[in-house]
């Protein structure tokens, strides 16, 4: 604008706020199979900022993207995805972009003995059942055969807080290259 018409103008500008919220993917990936996963999926930006009157922004706890597919994945993905713009607002970005690490896989199943974690001297504590059945998705090729380095514990403290004495089967940190494990029964 470069001039008025008139002698006197005047103007009201709805007040305009802004915050941060968190960027959520919404993301409906499949993938080929013996492929998985091997990194959540990331956005970038992972939050943006968001402008309106306070009554309407106050209200908006995250931001979502549109809806997305992938399908027969079979290796790391990226590219970028449009935003879903909360009504009554505007938003910093309009789209984001995405990455997912995926890679091929083998699972390895072994039975392993569990053993009871925080038991006092002098006490002992009986599992059943003894064993469980775990699977390892590793990624391929193995870069170490996980059966002998991870450990199954039952925790003795969890034992004493629970009512019926079931408690949920945990394991030691799983060793580099190792996707996922898990174990049947998930409680003993």
């Amino acid at each position: 604008m470069e001039a008025f018409l008139f002698d006197r103008a005047s103007f009201r500008f709805i007040p305009e706020n802004h915050r941060s919220v968190p960027l959520r993917a919404v993301c409906f990936p499949s993938f080929r199979t013996q492929y998985a996963q091997i990194s959540p999926l990331q956005l970038k930006p992972d939050s943006v900022t968001v402008y309106g009157p306070v009554e309407v922004i106050d209200r908006v706890e995250e931001v979502y993207t549109a809806a997305f597919q992938l399908s027969d994945l079979h290796g790391n993905v990226h590219g970028e995805v449009r935003l879903e713009v909360p009504s009554g607002t505007r938003l910093s970005d309009s789209k984001a972009e995405y990455t997912m690490g995926v890679a091929r896989y083998v699972e390895i199943g072994t039975e392993a003995p569990l053993t009871v974690r925080n038991l006092p001297a002098g006490t002992a504590l009986r599992v059943y059942p003894s064993t469980v059945q775990a699977t390892f998705r590793c990624v391929f090729p193995l870069i170490a055969d996980p059966r002998g380095l991870v450990e199954f514990q039952v925790d003795n403290e969890e034992f004493i807080r629970s009512i019926t004495g079931r408690c949920m089967v945990r394991n030691s940190p799983l060793p580099k290259g190792v996707i996922s494990c898990t174990v049947e029964p998930e409680v003993v």
